[in-house]
């Protein structure tokens, strides 16, 4: 097993699979109609927490600044079972004073008094899963909840936690200009810290894919989203919600720090089925088969299932591909680092000419991308690694 360096890990994800329903568009590693595997699965989190956190050389606790549980659906994780985990993790790991814990949740998937819970086990921050606000465009995707769900869940979380994000898709089949507005003139006057607004990403194989192949769904012009998310950024902006990173926004002093360490490619661990570990150099991911994965654990072998040691040209083009996802930028140097003298000046001209036409600016001897080139960053992206 590969050794990492405990002592920069301050970051854990816990992937719970387990979901109600599987939405149209996911390609995640969620199981629909698995749930008597959860408690056998539980176990299995509990035998990979232990096993992970023994690799450690010291007596001291590893201490930790953001824990993550991701999924799946993690609000149909039953009680007993997210407690014992929860035992089995404050075991073997020491949270920091002000550390960041999430949970994952979709409304209609919350019973009663899961919040208050969920705060008693130490969960800070709590996000939603809303999409859209269209029961309609909901129902076509396959989301078993309704826009009154959403507001349901968001008023009983909103008794327990300050903290709290919610998830909304830009580009969904069905929903108009005028409704995206609408959506996002709603949610400003939420009780609520954090917007993330993903393009959707269309994944081949799910049903939303075969989908557009039969002209089932019909997406909106790529063109038009552009003008609507720069409209987005602004009008969050208004609210007190400012763009930290491509599709995340916060009032001050809740940027998610979780996500922070993806993009700062800091050292994380994570814990389940098909999660990836990663520590700067080097890159796991557990098993992706929930049999094979549990299999192995219950009999004392590896959950690791593929093992990646980065380059130094992979290393370079992940700086620059995450970095410039963020407000913050990246060092100039990494765009150019390790090329020869004619590329160089390649990539120096390039740097030039999208500063000219407004997609780039320069700040502290660093770049980022400007509010027109963050709609397009996967363009400029390839251009720069080219």
């Amino acid at each position: 097993m590969y050794n990492f360096d405990f002592k920069k890990l301050r970051a854990v994800y816990i992937h719970w699979p387990f979901c109600p329903y599987r939405c149209h568009f996911c390609d995640f590693i969620a199981l629909a109609g698995h749930e008597r595997f959860m408690e056998r699965y539980s176990n299995s989190l509990n035998l990979e927490i232990n096993k992970m956190f023994d690799c450690l050389s010291t007596v001291q606790k590893t201490e930790i600044d953001s824990l993550y549980i991701g999924g799946g659906t993690p609000s149909t994780w039953p009680n007993s079972l997210l407690l014992d985990m929860s035992v089995t993790l404050n075991n073997k790991l020491t949270f920091s004073k002000h550390a960041e814990i999430t949970i994952e949740v979709n409304p209609g998937a919350v019973s009663e008094g899961q919040f208050e819970f969920l705060k008693n086990i130490g969960i800070n921050r709590v996000s939603i899963g809303v999409q859209s606000l269209d029961n309609a465009v909901l129902s076509g995707l396959n989301r078993k909840h309704t826009a009154q769900d959403t507001l349901k869940t968001l008023n009983q979380a909103s008794l327990f936690f300050e903290n709290i994000n919610v998830d909304l898709i830009l580009g969904l089949p069905g929903v108009s200009e005028e409704e995206w507005k609408k959506i996002i003139k709603t949610v400003v006057f939420w009780p609520i810290k954090h917007i993330s607004v993903y393009f959707l990403t269309v994944y081949e194989k799910t049903p939303l894919y075969f989908g557009l192949k039969t002209n089932k769904f019909t997406l909106p012009d790529g063109d038009s989203l552009v003008p609507l998310y720069e409209w987005t950024v602004q009008e969050l902006s208004c609210y007190g919600f400012n763009r930290y990173e491509i599709s995340n926004f916060a009032k001050e002093g809740f940027e998610s720090r979780h996500n922070k360490t993806y993009w700062n490619r800091d050292p994380y661990i994570g814990i389940g089925l098909g999660a990836c570990s990663f520590d700067g150099k080097c890159r796991l991911q557990n098993k992706k088969n929930l049999i094979d994965y549990m299999e192995c654990l219950e009999k004392g072998g590896s959950q690791i299932g593929f093992m990646e040691q980065l380059t130094e040209d992979q290393i370079q083009m992940e700086r620059l591909m995450l970095g410039l996802r963020t407000k913050d930028g990246i060092e100039a140097r990494f765009i150019w680092q390790n090329k020869n003298a004619i590329e160089v000046d390649e990539k120096k001209s390039l740097v030039k000419e999208l500063e000219r036409i407004g997609l780039l600016e320069k700040f502290d001897g660093k770049i980022r991308l400007t509010s027109a080139g963050m709609a397009v960053e996967n363009d400029i992206i390839l251009k720069l690694i080219s």
